[in-house]
């Protein structure tokens, strides 16, 4: 098999892109890095978090060349509106959070581009600082911090941060799957930090449990989908249990091949 990671526009080595950065673009960046790579199918699309809007919907658009998706603990279809009404106060803080990133990027990028970041402060490296990543990935970080003295990629950052909640483009209330292999995987360590006051920890559980439900909702998109419980992994799975998603993903082709008309 041939193994492609697709690093959205704005992040990892990928281009600025001026476009909104909801799923129906990223989802045509992504048709159209696989078209100018001349990478054909059949693919396994596997998405992590948000990701999974943009496999949900590139599935959507290719049914015979997609034969297997595995969807990481993903994000959930119109999350804000689901956290709103399951969870108000934690709805509240999540888009609070998300607002000052994006506004964070903007000023950044507006500083960049009137040239009041000085290189070598402690401002500029704030501002270009890349994703902490695990330790094995260490060196990347002064790369992508290099990138991220670009203007316009801070502003793409700052697109994805604002649409990340209201992707409402990644419904599709005709989407099924049919007998396609396919597998969701939820994370079972949600423990918010200690400090975290009692009524902000109820109500996190309490959108955590709409979440578990709305997983086992996307694996129901096929009549071979199943949700598996990571217990010992929290949201960022890759990285915490890679062996789970690499399980899940031999699992769909396995089943894939068994299923490919013998020669």
């Amino acid at each position: 098999m041939r193994v492609c990671a697709w690093d959205s526009p704005g992040f990892g080595f990928s281009s600025p892109s001026a476009e909104p950065q909801d799923a129906v673009h990223l989802t045509q960046d992504l048709e159209q890095t696989l078209k100018a790579a001349k990478i054909d199918g059949p693919y396994l699309m596997v998405g992590h978090s948000a990701g999974a809007y943009v496999a949900l919907r590139f599935a959507d658009r290719h049914p015979k060349s997609v034969v297997g998706i595995v969807l990481v603990d993903p994000a959930l279809l119109e999350q804000d509106a689901v956290m709103k009404r399951v969870a108000p106060k934690f709805a509240l803080r999540v888009e609070r959070e998300f607002s000052n990133q994006a506004e964070s990027l903007r000023r950044c990028a507006a500083e960049l581009r009137s040239a009041a970041l000085k290189p070598g402060t402690l401002e500029f490296s704030k501002c270009t600082a890349a994703p902490h990543m695990p330790a094995a990935f260490s060196a990347l970080e002064g790369s992508l911090s290099r990138l991220n003295s670009d203007p316009a990629r801070l502003l793409t950052q700052a697109s994805t941060w604002e649409s990340f909640l209201s992707q409402r483009a990644a419904i599709n209330p005709q989407r099924r799957y049919g007998a396609m292999p396919l597998i969701v995987l939820t994370a079972g360590h949600r423990d918010p930090p200690p400090d975290t006051p009692a009524d902000a920890r109820e109500q996190e559980a309490l959108f955590y449990r709409e979440a578990a439900r709305a997983h086992q909702a996307y694996a129901a998109l096929s009549t071979r989908g199943e949700n598996q419980l990571v217990p010992d992994s929290g949201h960022n799975i890759p990285a915490e249990k890679p062996e789970a998603v690499l399980a899940a993903i031999n699992r769909v082709l396995a089943e894939f091949d068994q299923r490919k008309p013998k020669k």
